[in-house]
């Protein structure tokens, strides 16, 4: 039973990172759409500004510079995919919190579908943050996969199961 909270500990902190995730990408993707018809490059640099960004930084300007090239139906398509993850992300989170099996696997399929993806960016241009990312979504698809006393369904434990 000890062993049990122990790890149902560590299922929060996926729970609390899925909706953290899910809710920035519903955030950006639904802040877009008020402010879909201006100027990007502007926008784009506003936020920067009001996050504390360093405008000087290679990454941000890279960034600035790509945003003045998109139009706007592109934009509106990148947008309806960050949407389409931020909910993602919050489907597993309730499906997690509330313990479901489908969740369990929808989880470990949606993250570990993106590993190689991450590999390759840590690959190609190593960042603290993307290499902190890779390693735990490494860990939760793992975590997952092996603790399945901890969903309801055939085979695992769950809560309210006894």
């Amino acid at each position: 039973m000890t062993e049990r909270k122990g790890h149902a500990g560590f299922l929060k902190l996926i729970i609390v990172y899925k909706t953290v995730m899910g809710g920035i990408g519903a955030v950006i993707a639904i802040s877009y759409l008020e402010l879909a018809d201006k100027d990007l490059v502007r926008l784009v640099t506003r936020f920067a500004n009001r996050l504390h960004l360093d405008m000087d930084s290679l990454i941000l300007k890279s960034v600035v510079r790509r945003a003045g090239t998109l139009s706007i139906p592109t934009v509106t398509v990148i947008m309806a995919v960050i949407l389409a993850f931020g909910v993602l992300n919050l489907v597993e989170a309730v499906g997690l919190h509330w313990r479901q099996r489908w969740a369990e696997w929808l989880t470990i399929l949606a993250t570990g579908a993106f590993i190689p993806f991450e590999a390759y960016t840590v690959i190609h241009g190593m960042s603290a943050v993307k290499a902190a990312i890779l390693v735990l979504n490494c860990v939760i698809v793992y975590y997952l996969a092996s603790h399945k006393e901890l969903f309801k369904g055939i085979g695992g434990g769950g809560k309210g199961q006894g």
